[in-house]
């Protein structure tokens, strides 16, 4: 039996790296690290079986209700379940016992082969059949969780995995010498092992976005459960599929003929329950006479066959398979569309043929639910619905792409974490490309933070894998590139860009412990977990909100795993090419915390070959204007119209130099004055002449200084000093800052003030006013609103190319053009931020046009049939 130490927390370091950082003194040694509570197998265990100890807190008494993820329909019997489960509990402790360094993959000897395209097909057919187990996990799983969840329908994840079980049976697919090769020693092996990194990856994952007790546990057994009963179904893959699809369909009439019945069949069955169970009534009569119940509530004219009253119909030919009530079999429901439920609410379709397996189904379903189990399913709901819909996600991605032009081998994953806005610290914004280069983002900053481990994971195991340069033999073969960098503040990289880690994948071993926790970056699987930690908070209030956010540091990442294939066959990697694949773009390449920096590189796009000195100075110099602006801004007013800007430097410096020329003219005219007196030839002179003449001077200097920042300065202002700015560029003559500085701050800043814009050129802001608001009169540049959070992607067309707009802004969450993700054949909405014509590599024109409107001839013109890349035109400006 493998135990967790006693003590009560359990560090995410080892001690020996602990005193080492207390040692020199690093800022790491200030910083407590995170921790879990210790959990041990008997606890898991416990919470496992809890539906077979389950109390009715007004009865007293336990509950046999049924198990999630139970594998006793498949041929496997409840102790030897229990003594599965048992391993897999272990297995996913011991991958918990400690949170540092890399996951251990038991599979790394049977993936020894070379990651060219025939690993990544039999990686694909591995998590195609992980996928049709995994959808009849979630099938049975649903099935229980609507009988106890009274509230809910049939839910989108039911259906959704019973048609593609269902689909996948009638094709070829499903055949029996797939069925043979699915269950040849080899595949088992290597199916069981990616089963057991999977699930162990996750674990970890999981694990560091709670610190309760409960939520490890739980998650543990989830995940334990989930394994064992993926490596159950992989005895029998075209079997138990069927299994699954023919008892989801027997319990759905089950239920159909019940909700027809309505108040009066369940009063009578509960009639029956009260009389007859606690003398000890056979289930088999109990159903009989439920049916004969049920038999006698139908009207006679719309009785089927057997329907008879008298039971006259037992004796007829074709009858003798049909139990005494009249039990319809499977074979008289209609099916025109193939689904098998076309004909379920007919008055006489009742029910099927039961044996005593079916009868104790049936009285489940007619069994009086408490609203203590329906609490007790709603919160193990959360943590299998999380399980099954990141197991999914995850699978999907790891297959081949049947959107991508490019053979297996040919892909280029990447997931990136970098700051955006003008003042610090920054807000994140993460980025994923997944394999047929669909991407999506977020801008949540909770989202972002449940990425950490998973990025911790890829560090640790990307350092621990052997270096190996580059050869001139890996151009022509289907290598595979992990290319990472890793920073978090407070770290004793803050001072210089974080190092490159660059390593070479050797076999497809390789290749999965990298593709799994670089998967796990996706914003779909973060949304999944944090979708589950906000559901556990509502069903439980703890009182601590905090613990719904992991403790992580502010950090920066980029990861990337591509391909040769992709480089040489891909159209992103062309050197001229105005687009690029996220891994190859401007936002993976430098300082991930001074995306504005791009803009004092001329031509921008030469950032690449700057040596790593001049980026360090670039960088260095964009984040002293941003120290810059972070001071000023703080005075800043925001109104609806106008942003109100104390100067009482340069108001007390018009007056001093208009007081300075009064003064000196008065003083002037006074000693000409002494003069005059003893000057015969300047008797006629009037020596306060020249006073007027200053203090004109002082008077229009003053004017002028009022008037030449903005339009309309009120001495009532000026002389508090302070000045109201109703426009950019007013505010970038009072305040000295750069335009595109300025657009980016008030793009961040949106959802933290009352602004409301106008035109010409505010089509990227969310609040606007007609004929009223702050001018925003400056072009934005592209590399502007990358700083913003809004990330312009070209796509292909039938007329051409054009570009769609990621909006991932923190707060721009509001409105239809709010888009978080790009997918292939995807179509442009009403308000969406978005360029139909772009302009090409060869125009001089330096300006994008972005439609936020569409008209009537572009109804058909404003789909897009493919992703090309992300838009590197960064010095491009957007009216």
């Amino acid at each position: 039996m493998i135990r967790l130490k006693p003590r009560p927390y359990m560090t995410l370091r080892d001690p020996t790296s602990v005193k080492l950082d207390e040692e020199r003194g690093s800022p790491g040694a200030i910083t407590p690290p995170p921790t879990i509570p210790a959990v041990t197998k008997e606890v898991v265990l416990k919470v496992s079986l809890g539906h077979k100890k389950y109390m009715i807190r007004q009865k007293g008494q336990p509950l046999d209700i049924p198990d999630l993820d139970d594998v006793t329909f498949y041929d496997v019997s409840h102790q030897e379940q229990m003594k599965l489960l048992e391993v897999e509990v272990d297995r996913l402790l011991q991958s918990v016992a400690t949170l540092d360094g890399p996951v251990e993959f038991p599979g790394h000897v049977m993936f020894a082969e070379t990651p060219n395209e025939n690993g990544f097909d039999d990686l694909s057919k591995l998590a195609d059949q992980l996928l049709i187990n995994t959808h009849v996990c979630r099938l049975d799983n649903e099935i229980v969780l609507h009988h106890y969840q009274q509230g809910s329908t049939m839910t989108t994840r039911y259906w959704n995995s019973n048609r593609i079980l269902s689909d996948l049976l009638k094709s070829e697919a499903m055949s029996s010498g797939t069925d043979n090769a699915c269950r040849s020693p080899d595949f088992l092996s290597r199916y069981c092992g990616l089963v057991d990194y999977l699930t162990a990856v996750l674990c970890r994952v999981a694990l560091q976005a709670h610190r309760d007790m409960r939520w490890h546990v739980n998650i543990i057994g989830s995940l334990a459960n989930y394994s064992l009963k993926l490596k159950v179904l992989a005895m029998a893959p075209h079997q138990f599929p069927a299994r699954a699809l023919e008892r989801a369909k027997r319990i759905f009439m089950n239920k159909s003929v019940l909700d027809r019945l309505g108040s009066k069949g369940n009063s009578f069955y509960q009639g029956l329950e009260a009389r007859n169970v606690q003398d000890g009534t056979n289930p088999w009569i109990l159903a009989q006479q439920f049916a004969d119940g049920v038999r006698q509530h139908i009207p006679a004219g719309n009785r089927g066959p057997g329907d008879q009253h008298d039971g006259q119909g037992q004796n007829q030919p074709g009858m003798s398979h049909r139990m005494h009530g009249g039990f319809t079999p499977w074979s008289t429901f209609s099916d025109d569309d193939g689904t098998g439920y076309d004909n379920f609410y007919h008055p006489h379709h009742h029910f099927h043929y039961y044996d005593a397996d079916k009868v104790k189904e049936l009285e489940a379903f007619l069994t009086k639910k408490d609203t203590n189990e329906k609490a007790f399913f709603s919160a193990k709901a959360i943590y299998h619905t999380w399980t099954s819909s990141t197991l999914l996600q995850i699978l999907q991605e790891m297959k081949s792409s049947i959107l991508s032009d490019l053979p297996s081998d040919g892909f280029d994953i990447c997931s990136l974490v970098y700051e955006t806005g003008t003042v610090g610290p920054g807000l994140p914004i993460l980025l994923h490309q997944d394999r047929g280069a669909e991407l999506q983002g977020t801008g949540d900053v909770n989202h972002v933070k449940l990425t950490y481990p998973a990025f911790k994971i890829l560090k640790d195991t990307a350092l621990e894998l052997p270096q190996r340069p580059a050869t001139t033999n890996d151009k022509g073969n289907s290598s595979v590139t992990l290319r990472l960098q890793f920073q978090s503040r407070g770290s004793d990289e803050e001072a210089s860009v974080a190092p490159k880690i660059i390593r070479k994948m050797t076999s497809m071993s390789t290749a999965i412990k990298v593709m799994i926790p670089l998967l796990c970056t996706s914003p779909g699987i973060v949304e999944e977990l944090h979708t589950a930690l906000s559901r556990r908070g509502e069903l439980f209030k703890t009182g601590d909100q905090d613990h719904f956010s992991p403790d992580v540091p502010e950090f920066t990442a980029v990861a990337a795993m591509s391909t040769n294939t992709f480089e040489a066959k891909n159209n992103a990697c062309l050197p001229r090419s105005d687009y690029k694949s996220l891994s190859q773009s401007v936002l993976a390449q430098h300082d991930r915390r001074s995306t504005l920096s791009l803009g004092s590189t001329a031509p921008t796009n030469m950032w690449h070959d700057l040596s790593d000195q001049k980026k360090h100075q670039k960088v260095q110099q964009s984040k002293q204007k941003q120290e810059k602006l972070t001071a000023k801004s703080e005075s800043w007013v925001f109104e609806e119209e106008t942003i109100r800007v104390s100067c009482a430097r340069y108001v007390y410096t018009v007056i001093g130099v208009g007081f300075t020329l009064v003064l000196t003219g008065l003083m002037l005219g006074i000693f000409l004055g002494f003069t005059i007196e003893d000057s015969i030839a300047l008797q006629d002179v009037d020596p306060f002449g020249f006073t007027t003449y200053c203090w004109v001077i002082a008077a229009f200097i003053v004017v002028i200084a009022k008037s030449v920042r903005v339009e309309n300065w009120p001495w009532r202002d000026f002389l508090l000093r302070r000045v109201t700015c109703r426009s950019l560029s007013e505010l970038h003559a009072v305040t000295g800052i750069d335009e595109q500085d300025l657009i980016a701050f008030l793009l961040t800043k949106e959802y933290e003030n009352v602004l409301i814009t106008r035109g010409p050129y505010n089509q990227l802001f969310m609040r606007k006013g007609e004929g009223r608001g702050f001018s925003i009169d400056c072009k934005p540049q592209i590399r502007t609103l990358l700083a913003a959070g809004l990330i312009f992607v070209k796509v292909s067309t039938k007329q051409g190319t054009a570009l769609v707009c990621l909006d991932l802004g923190v707060g721009r969450q509001q409105g239809s053009y709010a888009r978080k993700a790009i997918r292939h054949s995807g179509m442009m909405a009403q308000g969406e931020i978005m360029c139909r014509y772009p302009p090409r590599l060869e125009d001089d024109k330096d300006e994008v046009n972005i439609n936020t409107r569409l008209r009537h001839w572009d109804f058909y013109s404003t789909r897009w049939e493919k992703i090309l890349g992300v838009y590197t035109a960064y010095n491009k400006r957007v009216r």
